[in-house]
């Protein structure tokens, strides 16, 4: 597979969503497939969910919907053998994008993640630490942008956000290709600019759940 290059990518939020679906399963597998009659959900279509109770790592989780049927969909990228059973039920739904907006500012992005916290459980009768893993590093997401005179209508929407402390749902692809998607709260993007230089600056979206990248 190539490697992901800085070249064409789009960065890319969700400005309106659709009805929410109420999936009547989730499988416990690697990836994950869901089930609801006549979903109406086609290949590459981006969401998140909404979990109420059952399958509660689920929550807040984007997705890439993939290898459509007429009654399930599968999330690529996602692992779910060892998580709760799904339980369906009022205010557990599949919430998909409608519209999108490209945030024209972005100029780079890094996404955060690697080793799990290390656990002391060192013992008097040890000769060395004793360490343990506890809970993986959050996949939190860093844009960084140059800072426009006036904003786009997709940066003017993650400001609004970001003031309303409520999520954003973004997908990033390169050449036409997803890369990763994620939902979860932006920061207020920061300015920095010097004399003779153009204005830069950063913000972060902090992500409950995973960053996606999908393996299709």
């Amino acid at each position: 597979m190539p490697t992901i290059k800085g070249i064409n990518c789009k960065v890319e939020v969700a400005l309106t969503f659709g009805t929410a679906k109420a999936f009547t399963a989730v499988t416990k597998a690697f990836p994950p497939v869901g089930t609801l009659t006549a979903h109406n959900i086609t290949n590459g279509e981006v969401g998140y969910w909404t979990i109420a109770s059952g399958m509660v790592e689920l929550s807040d989780q984007a997705i890439i919907a993939n290898n459509i049927t007429a009654n399930t969909i599968e999330m690529p990228g996602l692992d779910s053998t060892n998580y709760s059973t799904f339980a369906a039920g009022a205010g557990t739904n599949l919430i998909m994008a409608a519209t999108w907006g490209t945030l024209a500012e972005a100029a780079a992005y890094a996404v955060g993640g690697g080793a799990s916290s290390q656990l002391n459980d060192t013992r008097l009768t040890d000769t060395k630490t004793r360490n343990i893993a506890g809970l993986l590093a959050p996949q939190d997401v860093t844009i960084d942008v140059r800072n426009g005179v006036v904003s786009s209508a997709a940066m003017a929407w993650v400001e609004r956000k970001a003031m309303n402390n409520e999520s954003i749902l973004v997908k990033i692809s390169q050449s036409g290709t997803v890369v990763r998607v994620c939902y979860g709260v932006p920061s207020l993007p920061n300015e920095q600019v010097g004399s003779g230089e153009l204005a830069s600056g950063q913000f972060s979206i902090t992500v409950p759940a995973f960053a996606v990248h999908p393996n299709v």
